[in-house]
């Protein structure tokens, strides 16, 4: 799945001379479109959690 989305430029490979792995980022020009692009079951949480108070989050999330 990296390589298919590296081809077109989606993500981007840089190398990591300290540890010599490869870093795996999505590309500037992509951040904005994949992250207004929330998955149903996020956009059910959001609109869930919108209201409550932190302490309300917080128990949700625990008993999650």
């Amino acid at each position: 799945m990296v390589s298919e989305l590296s081809r077109p430029g989606v993500l981007q490979r840089t190398a990591d001379p300290a540890e010599c792995r490869r870093i795996i980022a999505i590309a500037s020009a992509y951040a904005a479109p994949i992250g207004d692009w929330p998955s149903d079951s996020a956009s059910a949480w959001e609109s869930v959690m919108r209201d409550l108070a932190p302490a309300e989050r917080a128990t949700v999330i625990t008993a999650s």
